[in-house]
């Protein structure tokens, strides 16, 4: 009778023993997830230098990849179940330097393509699969004092429902996901619709004080981003186009490269507008 109690308590001090250090595994993990998350969605600010030129899918993923210092794959089971050949499609890469963020956004666009943030790598896929694929994240509120007296929690709820992708969030039916805790919004969405929450936030956070009155106090674009002023500084540059035929890609690149600034051809809204970007449509130019 001693044996069999001895044997139970042996038995349940190293079933605990063994509990512990499970729940300590499974902590560490997901510590060691969310830090590897934490630096995908870092890599996603950093810069990238492009060239004009065409790239294939499996090219572009390189390129990227080893200028932002992050891994890059490519889902070719979904693109394949899409008719999609990743080393036959081709991207059009404008000249200048943008994050990663924005080219992978606007180049993948024009293939109809998307990304999804996973431990340690991006991955291109197809759009449905990168909304489907969400990213939860904690994004603390600014003006400590204005969060907790001059403001009911659930209007910061209503300021990013209202105003960043209204269509994306769970209460009309999308699948993003949105709670306010205290001093804080936790936000279940895509990386980009991330990105605006921070750049939101971060915005509000610059004022001083809550404004005093009812006019409208300019928030976006970030004014942190010096592409974004240099952008804005190029629009309002003289600029000059000789009198040859060239396509619009052509004139697209010759100004990206004189001003320092990508641009960008929207070749999916052309064909939704009924216009062929392939080949371009020769422009004439005035002398």
């Amino acid at each position: 009778m001693l044996l069999l109690v001895a044997a139970g308590i042996v038995v349940a001090v190293y079933g605990g023993y063994l509990w512990r250090e499970a729940r300590v595994a499974r902590r560490t993990a997901t510590t060691e997830r969310h830090e590897d998350l934490a630096a995908t969605m870092a890599a996603l600010g950093r810069p990238v230098e492009l060239a004009a030129g065409e790239v294939n899918l499996v090219k572009l993923a390189q390129l990227l990849g080893e200028q932002a210092g992050v891994a890059i794959d490519i889902d070719e089971s979904s693109l394949q179940a899409e008719g999609i050949v990743s080393d036959q499609t081709i991207v059009h890469l404008p000249t200048g330097t943008l994050s990663l963020r924005s080219a992978l956004r606007h180049l993948l666009t024009e293939a109809d393509l998307g990304y999804e943030v996973r431990e340690r790598r991006i991955v291109i896929t197809t759009p449905d699969r990168a909304v489907a694929c969400l990213v939860t994240q904690v994004h603390p509120l600014p003006q400590p004092g204005l969060a907790s007296r001059r403001v009911d929690p659930g209007d910061w709820g209503e300021l990013i429902f209202s105003q960043i992708e209204p269509v994306s969030w769970d209460d009309v039916g999308g699948p993003g996901h949105l709670e306010e805790v205290p001093g804080a919004l936790v936000a279940v969405n895509t990386p980009d619709v991330h990105e605006r929450i921070r750049r939101l936030l971060g915005e509000l956070g610059r004022l001083d004080t809550p404004p005093a009155g009812f006019r409208p106090v300019p928030l976006l674009p970030d004014r942190t981003s010096a592409l974004d002023r240099r952008i804005q500084a190029a629009l309002a540059e003289p600029t000059e186009i000789d009198g040859r035929e060239q396509t619009l890609e052509q004139v697209a690149a010759d100004l990206s490269r004189r001003h320092g600034i990508p641009i960008f051809i929207n070749r999916r809204g052309l064909r939704e507008s009924g216009v062929s970007p392939f080949p371009l449509e020769r422009i004439s130019k005035p002398s």
